[in-house]
């Protein structure tokens, strides 16, 4: 299950990924067939809070040759997400997010020039979780994302404000 705003935008971004490297992007997780929460068959229980609507977008970061993350293509990947204006937010993990804020400064080229929507996240290091905003005239089925990020997202002042 997946909402046809956020299939748009995959479509797109692998579209141009595609035409940049000659490479698909790998999707990891969407959601179930008809939404609600994923289940852990070890558990029982909720693998997650998210991936329950159709807006959330677990995507493998690209590898190189030597099967680390390519921090180039990941830069460019979460790049082209971001400049869709469709995301909420993107979870990655701390030092990912180092790597990628390194490039951006290597590169002179903010990752996300304008609203801050990359966050540091426990277990993100080799996917990234793009959480998209809720479509338009949804406001009887979609709740938007709690929370938001404050703060440039490679500086050390960004915080996450649950709300």
């Amino acid at each position: 299950f997946v909402t046809n705003e956020v299939l748009w935008t995959i479509n797109k971004v692998a579209e141009e990924y595609f035409a940049a490297f000659g490479e698909n992007i790998l999707i990891n997780t969407i959601s179930q067939r008809m939404g609600g929460p994923i289940i852990n068959p070890d558990t029982n229980r909720p693998r997650n809070d998210t991936h329950q609507n159709g807006l959330d977008v677990d995507v493998q970061v690209p590898l190189d040759p030597n099967e680390t993350v390519d921090i180039p293509k990941t830069y460019a990947l979460i790049a082209s997400w971001i400049a869709k204006n469709r995301v909420e937010k993107i979870l990655v993990g701390f030092r990912l997010k180092q790597k990628l804020c390194e490039h951006s400064k290597k590169i002179n080229k903010p990752i996300d020039p304008l609203h801050f929507r990359i966050k540091e996240f426990k277990g993100h290091e080799t996917h990234i979780h793009v959480q998209h905003i809720c479509p338009e005239n949804s406001e009887d089925y979609c709740v938007p994302a709690k929370g938001r990020i404050t703060g440039n997202t490679c500086d050390n002042g960004v915080t996450f404000v649950d709300t």
